[in-house]
């Protein structure tokens, strides 16, 4: 016998993945998610459709688990049922009894040998395909401890430039990294952040006060990285804050954030 597994694709639904707050469990990123995985026998492939979603282990608390679960989307009987058996069984199942059952539901002709090794890599590529939800629920709690690291460096620069500051802090509807508070705009950015916003701002200074004329020829004196090489002595503050130019710095468990005031 000859198997060989695959991931075939997979999709995360950004607009249905979601945190979840629980007075049960500790909170979590639900990843919305499906991932196709294939076990290919003697040449024969077994196509199965792995969901997030279900509510097993979070049943009493209505709550979905990111834990992939077969889903049936399939026509042939005998591949979702050969999957759905590996999916539910134990290693310690696979007896002669329990192959001659399986056999004769699934009119097949394995051994209880050839079962179990259906079943090892059954139980392999549904864990590499459950690594994809897991790095996915990973980066979502990184991004959700960095945008509180970032409000709080915000408050803590408020604290110290306004007596009075307005303690709520939003983020903007269209940049994680651009929040309002006490009536005005801000960027919070990491180091890399801002450099790469500086990078960003140069251009568009060039672009739209140097060269607001995109017909005009340019001037055989201008070099634009010569230009900006220059404009860097100035500092990043100069060119991302718009109102009033000026670069803040705070720290928050150990990382250095940069604040600019946009409006």
């Amino acid at each position: 016998m000859h198997i060989d597994t695959e991931i075939k694709d997979y999709e995360i639904d950004y607009e249905r993945t979601k945190f979840i707050r629980s007075t049960v469990y500790p909170d979590y990123w639900y990843i919305s998610a499906w991932v196709r995985v294939v076990v290919n026998i003697d040449g024969k492939e077994y196509s199965g459709l792995l969901e997030t979603g279900s509510y097993d282990e979070y049943n009493a608390f209505n709550q979905p688990t990111n834990t992939l679960r077969l889903y049936d989307d399939n026509d042939d009987e005998v591949t979702h049922v050969l999957l759905a058996k590996m999916e539910e069984s134990k290693e310690s199942d696979f007896s002669h009894k329990y192959a001659d059952e399986l056999n004769a539901e699934l009119y097949l002709e394995f051994t209880a040998a050839e079962y179990l090794a259906i079943y090892y890599h059954f139980k392999s590529i549904v864990a590499k395909a459950q690594d994809i939800i897991n790095e996915e629920e990973k980066e979502k709690e990184e991004q959700s401890e960095m945008l509180e690291q970032k409000k709080q460096a915000l408050a803590q620069h408020l604290d110290t430039v306004l007596q009075n500051p307005e303690r709520e802090i939003r983020v903007s509807d269209d940049d994680d990294c651009e929040f309002l508070a006490a009536g005005g705009v801000y960027l919070v950015l990491t180091n890399d952040e801002a450099n790469q916003k500086w990078e960003e701002s140069l251009n568009d200074y060039i672009i739209e006060v140097m060269m607001p004329d995109p017909a005009a020829p340019i001037p055989a004196y201008f070099n634009a990285e010569t230009w900006k090489r220059d404009a860097r002595a100035e500092g990043r503050g100069a060119f991302i804050a718009r109102y009033d130019g000026v670069e803040h710095g705070e720290d928050v468990s150990s990382t250095e954030f940069y604040i600019y005031r946009m409006h």
